[in-house]
């Protein structure tokens, strides 16, 4: 579960790219869950379909 301080700086950046209702960041938040990744772990695999998105709250993440 995100802070509420993080939970408000991931609604302002995400608001820049589209703004949410109330009602919708509350079910978007409630959906999320925090996960950390280990040096060389994967987020997702080649070949597998997307059903998942992250932000990333501090550290690095490459795809390609």
């Amino acid at each position: 579960m995100l802070s509420s301080t993080e939970a408000r700086a991931l609604r302002t950046r995400l608001s820049a790219f589209a703004p949410l209702s109330d009602s919708s960041w509350k079910t978007l938040i409630s959906l999320g869950t925090r996960e950390s990744l280990v040096a060389g772990g994967f987020f997702s695999r080649p070949g597998t379909p997307a059903t998942r998105f992250a932000v990333v709250l501090s550290g690095w993440l490459r795809h390609y």
